[in-house]
């Protein structure tokens, strides 16, 4: 993602067929180059994955490289998410709760598998729809028992809609997190956000200045 991001001056492609030839000419770009200028290509990866790591280690993303802080617009910002966070909150609860049971099965069978990073995805959705429902099922029977059929309708009508919520809400909480990270970094050191963001501007010229040694690129 970060290679596609220094990458990034090349407008978007509208439609996905153009977005896989693209993809497929960048393929073969670093065929050739890896081919052809191996030892640049390979010092240029290792600055990459360098610069990537540093980033996270700010806990910083690319896009916050180019903003600054004002204090009125952090206020604002602060108060805004603040307020969404704590109305939320209620309705996240009442989602997490009730998908917590068959969320933690699926994480904990998919662990024990231990798999690739794809075959995790793949076992996580097969786990997920064997898990989730049988889950639901028994807490339909539980929330039947204590509290009849208007209770259960409340439940069948909430459940899908609290579990969306929940994961729109933790990612906001999330977001909310990092930008208030990445005020304080700032707020710490100003210079800091400069340093990393000439060390992008570094790496998409060298970028841009390899690719243009590949034919078709």
């Amino acid at each position: 993602e970060l290679v596609m991001d220094l990458a990034r001056d090349e407008p978007r492609p509208a439609h996905e067929a153009e977005r896989v030839a693209r993809l497929q000419r960048g393929l073969r770009a670093y065929a050739f180059l890896r081919d052809q200028h191996g030892e640049r290509v390979a010092a240029l990866r290792t600055r990459i994955e360098e610069f990537a790591r540093d980033l996270e280690a700010e806990g910083m993303t690319l896009a916050q490289l180019s903003r600054s802080y004002p204090a009125a617009v952090v206020l604002r910002f602060a108060a805004r998410e603040g307020l969404s966070i704590l109305l939320g909150l209620p309705l996240a609860l009442i989602g997490m709760i009730l998908h917590a049971i068959p969320y933690r099965l699926t994480a904990a069978v998919v662990r024990l598998m231990n798999r690739t990073d794809e075959e995790e995805a793949t076992d996580k959705i097969a786990a997920g729809f064997l898990f989730f429902p049988l889950a639901w099922i028994a807490e339909g029977f539980m929330v039947y028992a204590l509290g009849g059929g208007r209770m259960l309708a409340v439940f069948l009508v909430t459940l899908v809609p609290s579990g969306f919520f929940a994961l729109a809400w933790r990612e906001r909480l999330h977001r909310a997190g990092r930008e208030g990270l990445a005020f304080a970094r700032y707020a710490a050191d100003p210079g800091r956000p400069r340093r990393l963001a000439a060390r992008h501007r570094e790496l998409a010229a060298e970028l841009a200045e390899l690719l243009r040694l590949a034919p078709d690129a």
